[in-house]
């Protein structure tokens, strides 16, 4: 019964930076900066309180820190789009860290990104890994050469008493090969429903699970992933609050400004694809790229989706006609 010893509350999260930060200028419902500031409330209002956080898509992490109210966070970001971060007060941080490339796809090299932690409560040392994983490469062979990769910089990086904490967006679900791979070595401790549940926690065996909540995500169209563990069980409990008992919460609304997706029920696979009210007619431009990840468009929050998502509250449009690059 109960959770004891040094508490620890991960967090992964997706932020949807490309979207977000309007880049494209294919998200005109977050221009102007207004995706920044939905990204950072919900930060504030649902991620917290945490003591690591991995973040994916992830361009300027000083700004997201920042903007969230997590200036007592300090962070490794050594290039790519998967930052770590973690509560400065609570964690020191042992060595340079590291970052290794694991797989390649059509955006470029996917890497590994990877600190040492002591544990200021505890004294044990963390090894906190964060991931951002490859596109399409999660059947065989691909995706065993890619887990392979994951557990091979876990091993090579970490010493031989640490406390592993792996976060990230795998871009597999839990039932794929390379998450099936990873979990003969780690636990998988905590999965969201995003795209299929793309988004873990994984954690070495040392390492016992006490609570996972999903949170909702938006602006991004990722969940917030939150899971509290005790890297010490036999230590006296400290003064870190888990969450909720309950595996997964349900999600809270958005804020009221915004047109807020709907939380998709435990289960369901997301929106399906069909004609409806607002969708763009044969021969109109689509608000939504073609060369990229999430083509289908939302008409009731304006927002762009990978087919079966979840995040629209109603249907994805079909593609068709001229969609913009």
């Amino acid at each position: 019964m109960g959770c004891g010893g040094s508490k620890v509350v991960v967090v992964t999260y997706n932020l949807f930076w490309w979207c977000v930060s309007d880049e494209y200028k294919t998200c005109s419902q977050f221009k102007g900066n207004k995706g920044f500031q939905e990204l950072f409330h919900t930060i504030h209002q649902n991620a917290g309180p945490m003591d690591l956080v991995g973040f994916q898509e992830c361009d300027d992490v000083t700004r997201v820190l920042v903007g969230s109210n997590l200036t007592h966070f300090d962070y490794f970001a050594p290039g790519g789009d998967a930052p770590l971060a973690w509560r400065a007060e609570r964690f020191q941080r042992l060595g340079d860290g590291g970052s290794v490339q694991v797989a390649q796809d059509k955006y470029g090299a996917r890497m590994v990104n990877f600190v040492r932690l002591m544990d200021k409560v505890s004294k044990e040392v963390i090894f906190f890994a964060n991931t951002h994983g490859p596109l399409g490469q999660c059947a065989l062979p691909d995706g065993g050469e890619v887990a392979a990769n994951y557990l091979k910089v876990i091993n090579d990086f970490k010493k031989p008493d640490d406390r592993v904490v792996f976060t990230g967006d795998f871009n597999c679900a839990s039932s794929d090969p390379p998450l099936q791979e990873l979990g003969k070595v780690l636990q998988s401790s905590a999965t969201d429903f995003s795209f299929g549940g793309a988004d873990h926690i994984l954690t070495g065996p040392e390492v016992k699970t006490c609570a996972s909540e999903t949170q909702q995500g938006f602006p991004s169209d990722h969940q917030i992933l939150k899971l509290t563990v005790s890297v010490n069980e036999h230590q006296v409990d400290n003064d870190v609050a888990a969450p909720p008992a309950a595996s997964v919460t349900p999600a809270a609304p958005a804020p009221a400004a915004a047109a807020a997706p709907a939380p998709t029920p435990e289960g369901a696979t997301g929106a399906e694809v069909k004609d409806s009210e607002g969708c763009p007619k044969a021969g109109e431009s689509s608000p939504c790229c073609v060369a990229c990840a999430s083509p289908f468009y939302c008409p009731d929050n304006k927002g762009c989706y990978m087919q079966g998502a979840s995040g629209c509250p109603g249907a994805l449009c079909p593609l068709k006609g001229p969609i913009h690059t």
